[in-house]
């Protein structure tokens, strides 16, 4: 499964990255009404749960690589709800409350929103006639000598997140291999087993820990603990670029060959003010920005092309302007050794498929 993920990867991140695009601009362009708002929210959602299907996939045969950020978990929950309202049947109550208004945690998103989502279908199995998916935020104070709620567990300020539900419950004996690889309670065909040691990973993944309490008819609740983070804020989303007469006077190079995913980056920075001349691979790229040399600001190309890839086209370009700023495009997960290769010769980059807002950041951060 995950050599095949892994083969498809770079292709199918390119199908949803341009999905992705064409549904923030229809949305951020076009006066619709709320109930196709509605709509291209979920286009452009269902679009990012099928590339987190494939690096789900790609988790199985190798370790995952987080995209770890700083956030206030309560805005992060109150996302999750919505869309755990639109997947869970109308008998399941979702009940959310938070001790704080304010929880600075260093998560993945993605990572993080998956292993909750993991336990929530977990629940939604357990109360097959409906009842209460409960998800309460508390922080915990843990002191050097006091006993902790998980050994091991050092002493700090943690951020306490209760899932809980009203379901059936389990025994101790099945409690003691919940999170065992391929241990299932469900019937063949009906879970793989994965689901709740892909939770307990992602929690060690996040420097965290998790405990469970259940009991027959009692229901099931996890307790997942992360550290706190004191002193940081979290940073706002960047807004769509807005044509200004900054953007007007700066020129981008999109180097691309699919077709779909060059299209709408194009629409993209011409919407928000840009002038942008295209190349279908390194080797055309290289003639274009030798033609408009003067003119070009930056460079947004793929990693992986035909004839000339992205990194051999950013060494090229640096041979003929050493100041020419890169930002590369990836469909591939990149693993430690290739952000150390990228990171070390100063090129950003972003993975496939990434939001508008993400683009535009790492725009502003480099003019």
């Amino acid at each position: 499964m995950g050599q095949l993920a892994a083969g498809i990867a770079h292709d199918f991140n390119n199908i949803m990255g341009a999905i992705v695009i064409y549904s923030q601009l229809m949305k951020n362009t076009l006066d619709l009404s709320g109930k196709n708002r509605e709509r291209l929210e979920v286009i452009h959602q269902q679009a990012q749960y099928a590339a987190e299907l494939v690096r789900q996939l790609l988790d199985f045969s190798r370790t995952s690589v987080l995209e770890r950020h700083t956030l206030n978990a309560i805005p992060f929950c109150k996302d999750l709800v919505k869309l755990l309202e639109r997947i869970l049947p109308e008998t399941i109550e979702i009940v959310f409350t938070a001790a704080r208004p304010d929880y600075q945690v260093t998560l993945d998103p993605a990572r993080f929103q998956q292993a909750l989502i993991n336990m929530a279908v977990n629940a939604r199995d357990a109360m097959p006639n409906g009842g209460q998916l409960r998800l309460h935020l508390t922080d915990l104070d843990l002191r050097p000598n006091q006993k902790a709620p998980v050994p091991e567990m050092p002493a700090g300020r943690w951020l306490s997140i209760e899932v809980g539900d009203t379901g059936d419950g389990m025994p101790s004996a099945i409690l003691s291999r919940i999170f065992d690889p391929f241990f299932s309670t469900k019937e063949r065909g009906k879970g793989s087993g994965l689901g709740l040691a892909q939770v307990y990973g992602i929690v060690q993944q996040h420097d965290g820990f998790i405990k469970v309490h259940s009991a027959p008819n009692e229901g099931t609740t996890f307790f997942i603990y992360l550290p706190l983070v004191d002193g940081i804020e979290s940073k706002e989303k960047a807004e769509m670029f807005t044509p200004t007469e900054s953007t007007h006077h700066r020129c981008i190079l999109v180097v691309e060959d699919n077709v779909a995913t060059r299209d709408a980056l194009v629409d993209f920075l011409e919407i928000s003010g840009y002038k942008v001349f295209t190349a279908k691979d390194g080797q055309e790229a290289i003639l274009v920005f030798e033609q408009h040399q003067a003119e070009i600001d930056l460079v947004l190309s793929d990693m992986i092309m035909p004839r000339l890839g992205g990194l051999e086209l950013s060494h090229a370009l640096r041979e003929k302007n050493p100041d020419v700023k890169v930002i590369l495009m990836t469909g591939y997960p990149l693993q430690d050794d290739g952000r150390q290769m990228l990171e070390q010769g100063g090129i950003a980059w972003l993975q496939k498929p990434f939001e508008v807002e993400a683009l535009t950041t790492m725009m502003q951060e480099m003019w």
